[in-house]
This record gives C-alpha cells, sequence and structure tokens, in this order.
C-alpha cells in the first residue's frame, strides 16, 4: 500500500480482537516477528500488522525521509490507510520500539498499549550511543575481512546495511534532534507499557534511567541475552510478553 507517499510492504494476520502493530528495527524487516511473535500473538486474538519500514525488506526506498517523525508518519498513515478507528496496540523492537515512544508521545489516543523489545526511548543520551552505534556498525559492514566468516544472516543484514547507507540519509536522519524527547515528555507517555530487555545487553546497564523516566512500565529481562535477544531467544521473548498482552484484552 502507498502510506504518507511512500509504498510498503504489509503482511496482516486478521483476528477478531483488537488491532496490534509491530514494529520492526535497523536493517531488518518484518521477517523478523513473522516467523516469531506475529503467528503467537494472532492466536491471542489480536487483529496483527506488519510491515517493513521505508527502506527496509521489499518496501520503497526513498533517498531521504528518515527521521523518527517520518517512521512516526508512515506508522499513522498506514493505520489509517487499513481503516484501523481503534487504538492500536504496538510491539516495537529495537529502533522499533524508539520509534513508538515517539508515536505514543505524538498519538496518545491512537495507542493502547506497547510492548518494546530492547527499546528505549529517543532522549539525547540515546542518540549519543546510537550515533555510536552506526559508526561501529559502518566499521564492519565496510570492511570484507571482518565480515568473512560470519553467518548468512549477518552477511545479508550487512549487505543492506551497507546498501541503506550508502544510498539514502538514514545515518544522519534518525538522530535529528526534531524528533527527540526530553525526560518530560517521555513521562507523558501514560499508556500501559512492557520493557523486554536482555540481561547482557548495553540497554540493560542503563535500564534505572529509563525507568526513572517511565516509573510504571513493567521489566522483564531474559538472562543470558544481549541486544539481538530476539535472534537468540525468541521463544524467550513470546513467554514474557504473551500473558502481559493477555492482560491487556481482559481490560478491553
Amino acid at each position: 500500500m502507498t502510506a504518507n507517499g511512500v509504498r510498503l510492504h504489509v503482511q496482516r494476520f486478521p483476528g477478531s480482537g483488537p488491532p496490534l502493530v509491530f514494529v520492526h528495527g535497523l536493517i531488518d524487516t518484518l521477517a523478523c516477528y513473522y516467523f516469531t511473535l506475529a503467528g503467537p500473538v494472532n492466536e491471542l486474538g489480536f487483529d496483527v500488522v506488519t510491515y517493513d519500514l521505508r527502506g527496509h525488506g521489499r518496501s520503497e526506498r526513498p533517498p531521504t525521509g528518515y527521521t523518527l517523525d517520518d517512521a512516526v508518519d508512515d506508522l499513522h498513515a498506514m493505520v489509517a490507510e487499513l481503516g484501523i478507528a481503534d487504538p492500536v496496540h504496538l510491539v516495537g523492537y529495537s529502533f522499533g520500539g524508539t520509534v513508538l515512544f515517539r508515536y505514543a508521545h505524538r498519538h496518545p489516543e491512537r495507542v493502547a498499549s506497547m510492548v518494546v523489545i530492547e527499546s528505549e526511548p529517543p532522549t539525547a543520551a540515546w542518540a549519543a550511543r546510537t550515533v555510536d552505534g552506526l559508526r561501529e556498525v559502518a566499521a564492519h559492514v565496510g570492511d570484507p575481512e571482518k565480515m568473512a566468516g560470519q553467518p548468512e544472516l549477518f552477511q545479508k543484514m550487512s549487505a543492506s546495511a551497507r546498501a541503506l547507507a550508502e544510498t539514502t540519509t538514514v545515518t544522519t536522519d534518525i538522530v535529528h534532534p526534531a524528533g527527540l524527547m526530553t525526560a518530560a515528555d517521555v513521562s507523558t507517555v501514560d499508556v500501559p507499557v512492557l520493557l523486554v530487555v536482555g540481561g547482557a545487553s548495553e540497554l540493560h546497564g542503563h535500564l534505572p534511567s529509563v525507568l526513572s523516566m517511565l516509573p510504571g512500565a513493567t521489566v522483564e529481562v531474559i538472562p543470558d541475552n544481549d541486544h539481538l535477544l530476539l535472534i537468540s531467544a525468541p521463544e524467550k521473548v513470546c513467554a514474557a510478553m504473551l500473558p502481559w498482552l493477555e492482560k491487556q484484552l481482559e481490560k478491553r
């Protein structure tokens, strides 16, 4: 479908219950959910929507338009194009979860609940860490020796990262100051939030500062897993989030 002027690849698991939209992270696709969480969440009764962010997967790759607010506008327009009028439940992984915090800030009336997996709000501190991370990724994907011997999945992700970085403004857009939020902004996100965090991840190390902005959030820690826990332990992520989502259904 075309949403916010961009052609987006969307996959839907129809259900009789409320709508739930999955948002993936950078250099990823909707496949990260399609083969892990989407089916079990649909079986709970949710009307599940997954899609490829602009520039990713089978969605269109325009040369510009990769700020957080662009991602928010794409999501908002896609939900409207699908004819979804009810507030949506949202699940985001990594950058996808960061997009959701901004979405909930700009469109609080459109959000029923949020599950954010290895994600944090788009604060200035997040932007600084993201810039450092992008530099590290760029150093690896641009060095054939560093990629030699890596699993096929990472080889493919590296090729996608290189193409996205070389043909778009994504590396500068995603940390644009206009999309960042202050601690006061984050505290206005007044919906149920579940944070799923890897016990060995960088995010786990500064979790107290995140929770200081979200005192009402529920936290589930997956021990011995890092930022890639949706790849390394999808069944544990599923086990952590399904009971929480089921409670959200009971609130209807």
